[in-house]
């Protein structure tokens, strides 16, 4: 877990413990009112003052057209004990029976009935009386109320009874009721109901409590206004991050608003359980029974309020989790969550792809399948919308319009790229190359786009090769001037020294000298001039056999060794031992090595190291590396042009044609050679194959 997210639950855990124990010592000190209580009384009262009646000695009878109807007497009684039963038993409710024209009490619970007639020694005192309209009627300093005795039997505890039940005859208009009117009941319950949680009137006063819902709701507001200010005030960019949160971002938000709606309904159900079990007691007669004595704990009161905390924690860390989700939805604009979060957006996504594909086919191809899927998946999406009756034409006439929309604007894309076609097509009429860009949308023109850039990456590198060959020519003529000029110049120079009648014999040896050396000069770049022509023209002889490269080699470092020490230049050889024959030319393979150590020995620094190898790779792997006099300042694929040479002065005796030809006669027997260079170090590579 990263240290923000670490830090994040640091501050928000205790803010949610912090509400959700305020929210159940709120609940815990609010306590029965009175009002609960008198609501709870109220509800039963009309079936304890029957059954009181009856207890008192009295009947109350079922008339039927006038008369006494037994049978409906006997269900009449058997369901008023049944409905006051309960209220009957309750500890803190205390009842009177008096007769009121004598005063006599005719039946109480009550030890010293003379304080029954002093209200004011009672937290709920009530008295009510039978009128002879066939009511109960209720006076209290508050108000006065009436009850129906039938309706308060038939319906008590909000009872819907079917049709056929026997008790719904009492409801029928020729059924009446006979009350005796002489009698007073003096009902009282005392203050011990508001605290005490296993009496009937506290539990049922909890049920009609009405404060205890309005409350919890007002605090579940209160505690989500908070969570919602923190989530508002902490960075997004680190809530992004918590791991459920990053969960959330990645689904769509139907399936956000169902999952979180339904965890948050559980939490909310299950915190507004925990409210009602916890003040009528049962919860507290739960872990008493289940858990303090099985486990012989002291109190069940510290487990009673862990359970509630962690109840209302739960409800309050999914409030979190919404709080989060509608900041987000905002964060980068409420468009954007719609059209990527959304299932609507990303249906009007999947039909804009749809267009753009269609829109964008390589026209070069025939495209029906893709055509046929696309249009069959729209039919689909077009008949599950039907299936959705109003509120699917209402999305499918969205999406529709969207579907209109998109194609008008691709319409209007589509003719503004064939105008750059046509713009750019004109250009290139022109002479100007510069302006095609592959990389711009060009939709179902790409491929044309993409043909006229071949044509002008064709068009430059023609030019840039014409230009090239041009200066090459020219240096060629130029090289070839100049070497040609060099020896021819020095031939007619002791042509003309011999010539002189005052020449000496010991001069006139050695003007021979140099003129030999000339011609020799001069022969050797005319071959070397003969043989690159043959390469190139493809009238090259070769006589290929088993050749043992290594001894080869060998030889014709034999050949300069003297030139080798002469120049103090040392040789590191490095040869595998599994070398094996390669089929070769040998006198083009010994005129390519001749090259080689030529030139190793024309511009190698004195007094250093001259490195061969010869390797057994794929094929033959040879290796030269030399240190050279001069600095190497240019790049290793012009050194092999005709007449370049390292010595861009021109000091040193040779063609320039001696790299050429190693590569020519290389490439001429289906190898390869590369030049490297770094720093001062001079490298030339030839691999043959097998």
């Amino acid at each position: 877990m990263k240290k923000r997210t670490i830090i994040y639950y640091a501050i928000l855990l205790p803010i949610i413990i912090a509400l959700s124990m305020t929210m159940f010592a709120s609940y815990q000190s609010k306590g029965v009112t009175y009002n609960a209580v008198n609501n709870s009384i109220d509800n039963d009262l009309p079936n304890l003052v029957l059954k009181l009646t009856q207890e008192a000695g009295f009947d109350v009878d079922i008339m039927t057209n006038g008369e006494s109807n037994a049978t409906l007497k006997e269900i009449f009684e058997k369901r008023v004990s049944q409905n006051a039963k309960n209220i009957l038993e309750d500890s803190h409710l205390q009842y009177t029976v008096v007769d009121k024209l004598s005063n006599e009490v005719l039946f109480t619970n009550v030890e010293d009935t003379s304080s029954v007639y002093e209200n004011k020694a009672y937290y709920f005192p009530l008295e009510l009386s039978f009128s002879d309209e066939g009511y109960i009627s209720r006076d209290s300093s508050s108000y006065t109320r009436r009850y129906s005795v039938m309706e308060s039997v038939v319906y008590y505890g909000n009872r819907y009874l079917s049709e056929s039940d026997p008790l719904m005859k009492l409801l029928d208009s020729k059924e009446s009721v006979s009350l005796p009117n002489n009698l007073k009941f003096i009902i009282n319950v005392d203050e011990g109901v508001l605290t005490d949680t296993s009496s009937y009137l506290y539990q049922q006063s909890i049920r009609y409590n009405d404060e205890f819902m309005v409350y919890s709701i007002i605090g579940m507001a209160i505690a989500f206004g908070i969570l919602f200010i923190f989530i508002l005030v902490y960075p997004l960019s680190i809530t992004r991050e918590v791991g459920i949160h990053s969960f959330m971002i990645q689904q769509k938000a139907l399936f956000n608003v169902i999952a979180v709606g339904i965890v948050a309904t559980a939490t909310g159900l299950l915190s507004m359980f925990m409210t009602d079990i916890t003040s009528t007691g049962k919860l507290t007669v739960w872990v008493q029974e289940y858990i303090v004595v099985p486990y012989g704990l002291k109190s069940p009161t510290g487990l009673v309020a862990i359970i509630n905390i962690l109840s209302w924690s739960i409800l309050f860390y999914v409030m979190t989790l919404i709080a989060f989700y509608i900041k987000y939805m905002f964060a980068d604009g409420f468009g954007r969550f719609l059209v990527e979060d959304t299932v609507l957006g990303s249906i009007l996504r999947f039909f804009k792809r749809t267009i753009h594909s269609i829109l964008s086919v390589d026209l070069t191809k025939k495209n029906n399948v893709m055509i046929f899927v696309a249009v069959f998946a729209t039919l689909l999406l077009i008949a599950f919308l039907l299936q959705l009756g109003l509120f699917g034409l209402l999305l499918l006439f969205i999406l529709s319009f969207a579907f209109i929309v998109l194609v008008l604007k691709k319409q209007d894309q589509i003719q503004l790229q064939y105008v750059e076609l046509l713009e750019t097509i004109r250009r290139i009429g022109n002479g100007n190359f510069n302006d095609i860009s592959e990389e711009a949308e060009h939709g179902i023109f790409r491929l044309a786009y993409q043909a006229l850039s071949h044509v002008r990456i064709g068009f430059k590198k023609a030019v840039r090769d014409e230009v090239k060959s041009q200066n090459m020519r020219t240096e060629l003529l130029t090289n070839v001037s100049h070497d040609l000029k060099t020896p021819v110049t020095g031939i007619r120079n002791y042509v003309e020294l011999l010539q002189n009648p005052e020449t000496t014999q010991e001069q006139q040896s050695e003007y021979v000298e140099k003129l030999d050396s000339y011609s020799k000069r001069l022969t050797v770049l005319i071959e070397d001039l003969f043989e690159l022509s043959k390469v190139n023209s493809g009238n090259i002889q070769l006589n290929k056999e088993p050749l043992n490269i290594v001894s080869l080699l060998e030889q014709v470092y034999a050949e300069h060794h003297d030139e080798f020490d002469k120049q103090q230049l040392t040789a590191v050889w490095k040869i595998d031992e599994d070398i094996p024959l390669i089929s070769l030319d040998g006198n083009k393979t010994q005129r390519i090595f001749d090259n080689i150590f030529s030139n190793v020995l024309k511009y190698s620094l004195e007094n250093t190291r001259v490195y061969i190898s010869i390797e057994h790779r794929d094929g033959v792997s040879i290796e030269v590396k030399n240190i050279a006099r001069q600095q190497l300042d240019f790049e290793p694929e012009e050194i092999v042009e005709r007449f370049v040479r390292g010595d861009r002065s021109r000091n040193q005796q040779g063609s320039g044609l001696g790299l050429s030809i190693v590569q020519s006669f290389t490439q001429a027997q289906d190898g390869d050679m590369k030049i490297e260079t770094d720093g001062d170090l001079f490298k030339i590579i030839l691999n043959f194959q097998k």
